[in-house]
């Protein structure tokens, strides 16, 4: 089956990086940098999109686990993430299920409002390359 997803990126794992380091991202260097984040979606060539956790109302909710609605596919370079073990890691014995990654993604672009469903919508056309 050809499917347009990474072979070495599963969809449900969790990564480490700087905030700074994302498109739109906070633009702080103290030592509360560095955020968590789970992959939802990845295409051939190993790009990820990911969800932050944060800790707000705004949410969407996995268990214990809140993740900001916005998808990220891009750094501030305006370059694909990737995982590349200096800015984004990849966390080890953390990681969540394929059925649940799935669960996420289509709550973030179905149960949101449409200021946020659609820009999500079209970052995901970006990174699957439809558009």
């Amino acid at each position: 089956m050809r499917r347009n997803v990474s072979k070495k990126v599963e969809n449900g794992t969790f990564v480490k990086f700087n905030d700074s380091y994302l498109e739109h991202g906070k633009n702080t260097k103290g030592k509360n940098d560095s955020r968590l984040g789970v992959v939802i979606d990845t295409n051939r060539r190993d790009e990820i999109a990911i969800l932050k956790r944060q800790h707000a109302k705004n949410s969407v909710q996995l268990g214990e686990d809140s993740f900001n609605p916005n998808i990220k596919i891009k750094n501030k370079n305006d370059k694909p993430l990737k995982i590349d073990n200096t800015h984004v890691k990849k966390v080890r014995r953390k990681k969540i299920s394929r059925k649940e990654a799935n669960q996420l993604k289509k709550q973030v672009l179905k149960n949101q409002p449409k200021n946020v469903r659609k820009p999500n919508r079209t970052r995901l056309r970006i990174l699957k390359g439809r558009k």
